[in-house]
């Protein structure tokens, strides 16, 4: 019994321990990337970039403590064995409300597989033995990974799904907006007032904001064949 004890206590002593090391990297990491950011990161005095991060970080409790962490992360090489293309895809078609950055929603969902890592082998080892927790840890962070990468290409193919059924009824109503002696500004604002929820008509939403902004047609519709990369959206565009 004593002998058990003891093991138990050796094996809690080594996840302490590390948990400890993962700590004091974590915060010196931190220190450190964020004394050189703006040595390391133009972007940072930009408005918009300033904006978008603000939103990541409000929404992700992950991505706000450990944020330089995760910048260093995605800078890294080794993420090209990720399909960041498909990636960048499903993020373009509204699969994360987020604006994350392809390699940003890697390196933040890598971080989220760690910690999740952790914390099963921490609390595990107060059941089982230390190998047996790390093996459920490791199949756990496996499946947590594999399962957000499809969870957005899911919610992406959803989305522009959605896009596609409500297209031909949008299309008409511009269409005979615009014959009712309205212009294409004024035809898009009747469609974008018709059900706002609806990801057919937010798309259309950004297409009126940046023409407010001052954007041609052209370039505004063009934007919006690359945001979402559908043969059917294409063909209208065209």
């Amino acid at each position: 019994m004593a002998a058990s004890n003891f093991a138990t206590a050796e094996r809690l002593i080594l996840v302490a321990s590390a948990l400890l090391g993962v700590a004091v990297f974590l915060l010196v990491s931190r220190l450190v990337l964020m004394a050189g950011r703006q040595v390391r990161t133009v972007a940072a005095g930009w408005e918009f970039e300033q904006k978008r991060r603000s939103r990541l970080r409000l929404a992700n409790l992950v991505y706000r403590w450990t944020e330089p962490l995760i910048d260093e992360l995605a800078s890294a090489g080794w993420l090209n064995c990720f399909p960041l293309e498909q990636i960048e895809v499903s993020l373009d078609r509204g699969g994360s409300a987020l604006p994350w950055t392809p390699r940003e929603f890697v390196a933040t969902t890598l971080m989220e597989t760690l910690l999740l890592f952790i914390g099963v082998v921490f609390f595990g080892t107060t059941q089982a033995s230390l190998y047996p927790c790390i093996a459920a840890a490791s199949v756990a962070g496996a499946v947590y990974l594999r399962a957000c990468l499809r969870n957005l290409r899911l919610a992406a193919d959803d989305r522009i799904q959605q896009i596609c059924r409500r297209l031909p009824y949008g299309i008409e109503l511009v269409a005979l907006t615009m014959q009712a002696g309205s212009g294409l500004r004024k035809a898009l604002e009747t469609v974008v007032s018709e059900t706002p929820d609806h990801p057919f008509l937010e798309e259309f939403r950004r297409v009126l904001e940046e023409f407010n902004r001052g954007r041609t047609v052209q370039e505004s519709l063009t934007d919006l064949d690359r945001r979402l990369r559908n043969t059917e959206v294409q063909e209208m565009v065209f």
